[in-house]
């Protein structure tokens, strides 16, 4: 029996980065023996099994043989006979198919130790193309490494537009799908994700409505701009401004409204329906809803934000909860404060889209129920009088600048 640390542990600590979780590949043994040994079984499909002590997860050696359609369409062999190398040929890129054995010595049949000298993301052999969730990891890796100067190889992208061309990709869950999406908008690069499903054509399986923005122009300083290059860019932009996954997954939806959706009306009921559909398709959870559905339908309004009523602005920030939860305005003017909004020049600084919300929830924020608990209001009036005195204290400040 011979154990080895195997997959992203090997590949982060070659690359210097910092290692989150250790795999371990188990060679020359069996079930029993494992159990024996006090390690305890979780493995259904194949055995993987828990270290009695430090709890991390110990495979034993396997190969598979695709039997079906799909990332789950293959058969699974386990068996003391079955070497390490060939374990390691089943795995998806070649920097991910090297080993490490109890005195440190690396086992690297596939050159991942070269492809990560050059940077290269590619195929360990042609069995790649069997599963069709191999285009969404490669994707990932593409944006979590790009920083270092990742690339994917040519040869490996095309086998991902043959997987493609495959049609197997539709044999993904949504679920799974949606699983993929959060660990790239999780990396530093999330933009090269969606690129590079765009350069091997998953994307119009993937994220079809986002894909479709490929197809839209717009003119900006009399130049002709790509609206879904200018939202990756966007995104690049916010990706480094903050960590929060759900505003940098907003920015994607920010002009649906005027280039995907058949109206342009922000509060159209037709069109929210239309966003939320979406949302169901692609198993988004709630948190990433409400905010890219704000995104959705007000980024129009942030534009000229100055020009708004301050009737207008206390709507918004209603029907936002943005008194209820500080965190969501704190989200929105992330966004906002890395979008290209022209400002006022008449009024300057104060009239910043991101500043100008700042301060109106500053001089609004203490405005709450418990100031005016000392008046006879009740159920609407509650409401109607906190809207009066936030537009008030508004308007007395704009009065001020």
């Amino acid at each position: 029996m011979k154990i080895y640390l195997v997959g992203g542990a090997v590949r982060d600590s070659l690359l210097g980065l910092s290692i989150k979780d250790r795999d371990w590949l188990v060679v020359h043994s069996t079930p029993e023996i494992m159990l024996k040994k006090g390690y305890k079984q979780v493995g259904k499909d194949f055995p993987v099994f828990l270290h009695p002590k430090t709890n991390e997860e110990y495979s034993l050696a396997r190969i598979e043989h695709k039997c079906n359609y799909g990332y789950h369409g293959f058969n699974t062999y386990y068996s003391p006979n079955i070497t390490l190398e060939e374990d390691l040929s089943r795995r998806d890129l070649t920097i991910n198919a090297i080993a490490k054995d109890q005195y440190g010595k690396y086992i690297d049949p596939y050159n991942g130790k070269r492809d990560i000298k050059l940077r290269i993301l590619r195929h360990v052999s042609s069995s790649f193309i069997e599963d069709p969730l191999r285009i969404l990891r490669v994707a990932r890796f593409s944006a979590s490494l790009a920083h270092l100067g990742f690339k994917i190889d040519s040869n490996t992208m095309s086998l991902m537009k043959n997987i493609v061309h495959s049609q197997e990709l539709i044999y993904l869950t949504k679920e799974r799908i949606w699983k993929e999406i959060e660990k790239a908008l999780m990396t530093k690069n999330p933009h090269v994700f969606f690129m590079n499903l765009k350069y091997c054509n998953a994307l119009s399986f993937i994220f079809p409505e986002f894909n479709h923005l490929y197809k839209k122009f717009f003119l900006f300083h009399n130049k002709k701009v790509n609206v879904a290059e200018y939202t990756l860019l966007s995104l690049e932009k916010i990706s480094r401004k903050t960590l929060d996954i759900d505003v940098r997954f907003a920015v994607l939806f920010k002009y649906f409204g005027n280039y995907f959706l058949l109206h342009n009306n922000s509060n159209n009921k037709k069109n929210n329906l239309l966003v939320i559909n979406l949302f169901k398709c692609l198993k988004i959870p709630n948190r990433f809803k409400f905010l890219s559905l704000i995104i959705f339908k007000f980024y129009s309004f942030f534009s000229k934000l100055h020009l708004r009523s301050s009737k207008d602005i206390v709507f918004f920030l209603n029907s936002i909860r943005a008194w209820k939860d500080i965190t969501v305005i704190k989200k929105i003017i992330c966004f906002i404060d890395v979008e290209n909004y022209k400002y006022s020049k008449k009024y300057g600084y104060f009239y910043r889209p991101d500043i100008f919300l700042k301060n109106i929830i500053s001089i609004t924020e203490n405005i709450t129920i418990k100031s005016i608990k000392s008046n006879n209001f009740y159920g609407i009036q509650i409401k109607n009088e906190l809207d009066r005195l936030r537009i008030l204290a508004i308007e007395k400040w704009r009065s001020s600048l």
